[in-house]
């Protein structure tokens, strides 16, 4: 039952999440069109592709982590963590996609990493493998910030 209601607090607001950001993406699709792309800028189908496996390991991670907290005050701290990283990766669609404003997208982007890495360092505290499972989500952010993000507000 208590792994059950840790899987509801991480999976439902992840959809919440994931529904909202795709939802501001497929409203402004066309944004990306009218920017200068780096060469090596992914197909659309990669985002999806890449979005739902760093989901599904953010909700795997964060589930082990409420589940295994040996205190409330560690349960709280990671369940806290866990609201304001998904907060960050939505703002940051947001940004981009309905402000149009690439600067302000890195701006916000470089603060979901910090996020990211006090949610790892967090998660690591109550199970190391919670740390090990958001890996890939810090390289993506990482990638999407200095690869994606920064060329095309540098080129624009």
């Amino acid at each position: 039952m208590k792994t059950l209601k840790n899987v509801l607090l991480t999976a439902v607001p992840t959809a919440v999440c994931a529904i909202a950001g795709s939802v501001i993406t497929a409203l402004n699709l066309d944004y990306p069109q009218t920017l200068k792309l780096p060469s090596y800028y992914p197909p659309g189908w990669l985002f999806a592709v890449v979005w739902t496996a760093v989901f599904i390991l953010i909700v795997i991670a964060s589930t082990a982590a409420l589940t295994n907290a040996k205190s409330r005050a560690e349960k709280e701290n990671a369940l806290f963590v866990f609201n304001i990283q998904l907060v960050f990766n939505l703002l940051w669609s947001v940004c981009f996609f309905s402000l149009k404003m690439p600067w302000l997208a890195f701006g916000e982007i470089v603060l979901l990493l910090a996020v990211i890495a006090v949610m790892t360092v967090e998660y690591g505290k109550i199970k190391r493998l919670c740390a090990y499972l958001l890996i890939p989500y810090i390289v993506w952010v990482a990638f999407a910030a200095f690869f994606l993000n920064l060329p095309i507000a540098i080129m624009n």
